[in-house]
């Protein structure tokens, strides 16, 4: 449980950092990545396999052309700890795909 709150503050402080924000309805988000849930069955069991990139993913790798993708990874930075109990929760289905620049369109 300690790890799992320890996982969230990551989470927020990360975003904190995340400059480049713009309204959209009631909500604020961020230009410069997004967070992509894959479904359990394509994600890896983050803590015994290595984790997804472009050329695993290749849905992103056949879209990575139209876009500026940067980078992706897992969300949680503690992912190669992750336990049994991480994978039970499905936090090893989340991903961050960053940007190269902010899209303000």
């Amino acid at each position: 449980m300690y790890k799992f709150i320890i996982s969230i503050l990551f989470f927020c402080i990360g975003f904190s950092l995340d400059t480049d924000w713009q309204r959209y309805g009631n909500y604020e988000i961020s230009l410069n990545s997004i967070i992509i849930e894959f479904k359990d069955n394509h994600a890896p069991s983050l803590g015994i396999e290595p984790p997804l990139d472009f050329v695993q993913a290749s849905n992103l790798k056949e879209l990575d052309h139209l876009n500026n993708f940067k980078n992706l990874e897992p969300l949680f930075n503690s992912y190669e700890s992750f336990t049994q109990l991480h994978r039970d929760h499905n936090l090893h289905t989340y991903y961050r795909l960053t940007f190269n620049t902010p899209d303000y369109n």
